[in-house]
């Protein structure tokens, strides 16, 4: 087997060489020349280890020349691209927001009360919406009740009115910006999350408050206490009305009640809401009782009894109501002969004269009698200027209703209505008060009295004139001599029969007159020659009462006589 030779490689830097750097191998043992010819070969690997860098250097500029290329060609197509997807982008942005701005259509997502319109017109969408419209104006009627009888409102009255119109009119507005990006931006909202509308109704509610008054007004009642019904003139009786319970509807209330129930269409029965009010006066309370009072006529002329039952006739059956004051005069007239009234005396200045009407004082004085036993208020009275025949002094009422006018008022003071008859039969005019019982348990009866509490004498004497027409010698006394006198008028109050107290009615004063008369001319004899001279006997005249007459007898006082 050969022996292998180990090949060792050792530097060998050439004496000569001037490059330190140069470095050649040689394998120990190897002959000479092969050192020589591998010194020969070192250039070549040079150059072609230089080409091929070069090669390399040119081929990768080239492959980055060609990647840059590439990837511009690249970057190009892409933004070409993008450039023609940004194009019909927008051409798709600006048909839709053309669409959008003038289809006249609802966008897509647009709901009314959950009904969607999206894509309808305006026309069509109302009709969509009619529907909903129809089902919210009121049909039928609404029945209200009171007392048993019923009552019924006509919804189709009621004035109803939607905001339908401000819905569509908003719902239009949608998406309607000059901006392209704000209205597509706001549409596509719409789309995806949808946009309600509410629908409201709104009623004029005038038309129930109307008919609320009307019927107000229908079951309105003012309370009536129990009161005088029918008054038989006849009979001179009474019958009395039931009370009346007062209603009065309580409109706010009942405006309120049948609002809501239009608002929310509930059509069951309404009971009429009302305030009653219970009489004070009820029939079972209002007992009445009959006053009377009555005078004799007896030896009247026929003119007085005339005016006698005319006046009665005029008063027979009045009504006064609470508070009411009754007039004489107000009640007769005017006594004057146009008005139907005769002739008959009437008390002149302590003497008689006639008069039309003369007569009727007997039908004040006679109601003045009934007015008080009946407890009335009264308001004016006085009595005669001479004491009359027909009643007790101190109880009598005069009334003139032509010159010095003298009245008799009295008021109703009962609380209740009262009605005053008054008529004649026979020679007497009879008088009743028919009104509610004494409002007391203190008594049940009023009588009357009076008395005479002092004299009054004339002031002065007689006034004397002398009267031409008369025959010498001779008088007539127009107005007699008498005194006057003054009297006290007593309420008695009776229970049970049996006199409970007493109290001063009023205080009545009759005048006092000197008296006045005429006289004739004085008597002259004149003697006669031829004849003896006779001496006649003085005419006797009788003593005249001596009284002192008033300082003043005032006005000439006429007072219609009994």
């Amino acid at each position: 087997m050969a022996k292998r030779h180990e090949n060792k490689r050792i530097s060998v830097l050439p004496d000569d060489s001037p490059d330190t750097s140069e470095i050649g191998l040689v394998l120990e043992n190897e002959p000479l020349f092969k050192k020589r010819r591998q010194r020969g070969i070192r250039p070549g690997i040079i150059i072609v280890a230089a080409l091929i860098a070069v090669l390399l250097i040119v081929g990768g500029v080239y492959l980055y020349v060609s990647e840059q290329a590439r990837a511009a060609e690249e970057r190009a197509a892409i933004a070409l691209a993008e450039e023609e997807a940004l194009r019909k982008q927008q051409e798709e942005d600006q048909a839709k927001y053309d669409a959008i701005m003038h289809s006249g259509k609802y966008l897509p997502g647009v709901t009314v009360e959950g009904v969607s319109i999206g894509g309808m017109t305006r026309a069509e969408a109302e009709s969509a919406l009619q529907s909903l419209i129809d089902e919210r104006t009121p049909k039928g009627s609404l029945t209200l009740s009171y007392d048993g009888k019923t009552y019924q409102f006509d919804l189709s009255t009621l004035v109803a009115t939607s905001n339908l119109d401000v819905v569509l009119n908003d719902a239009g507005k949608l998406a309607q910006s000059n901006d392209m990006q704000t209205a597509l931006s706001q549409a596509e909202d719409v789309e995806k999350n949808g946009k309600n509308y509410t629908l409201t109704t709104q009623y004029d509610f005038n038309t129930v408050t109307e008919y609320v008054k009307g019927l107000a007004a229908e079951l309105n009642q003012s309370v009536k206490n129990a009161s005088i019904g029918t008054v038989d003139t006849v009979n001179h009786t009474v019958t009395m009305s039931d009370a009346v319970p007062g209603v009065t509807v309580k409109e706010t209330e009942l405006v309120s009640a049948m609002t809501n129930a239009i608002l929310t269409n509930n059509h069951a029965p309404i009971a009429i809401p009302a305030e009653t009010v219970e009489p004070e006066v009820k029939g079972e309370h209002l007992q009445m009782i009959e006053i009377t009072a009555e005078t004799s006529f007896k030896g009247s002329t026929s003119n007085r009894i005339f005016n006698i039952k005319k006046g009665a006739d005029l008063i027979n059956g009045k009504v006064l109501a609470p508070d009411e004051v009754f007039s004489t005069n107000d009640t007769l007239g005017v006594r004057t002969y146009s008005n139907g009234w005769k002739e008959a005396n009437a008390y002149v200045s302590g003497t008689t004269d006639l008069q039309a009407g003369g007569g009727v004082c007997q039908l004040s004085s006679t109601l003045y009698n009934a007015v008080v036993k009946a407890d009335l208020e009264v308001v004016y009275r006085r009595n005669h200027s001479m004491p009359v025949s027909y009643i007790s002094k101190g109880l009598d009422a005069t009334i003139n209703s032509v010159g010095n006018i003298i009245d008799f008022k009295f008021k109703n003071n009962t609380g209740s209505d009262l009605v005053i008859f008054a008529w004649t039969s026979g020679k007497t005019v009879y008088f009743k008060i028919s009104r509610c019982a004494f409002n007391t348990t203190e008594y049940d009866e009023i009588r009357l009295s009076a008395e005479k509490v002092s004299t009054v004498y004339p002031d002065g004497e007689m006034v004397v004139t002398l009267d031409p027409t008369l025959a010498p010698g001779t008088e007539v006394i127009d107005v007699p001599t008498s005194n006057g006198s003054v009297y006290q008028s007593y309420k008695h109050y009776y229970k049970n029969g049996q006199k409970v107290r007493t109290e001063k009615l009023a205080q009545s004063t009759y005048r006092a007159f000197a008296g006045s008369k005429r006289v004739g001319p004085e008597l002259i004899v004149t003697p006669t020659p031829d004849l003896p001279v006779i001496t006649p006997e003085p005419i006797t005249t009788p003593d005249p009462i001596i009284v002192t007459p008033e300082p003043n007898p005032g006005p000439i006082i006429i007072d219609p006589a009994a």
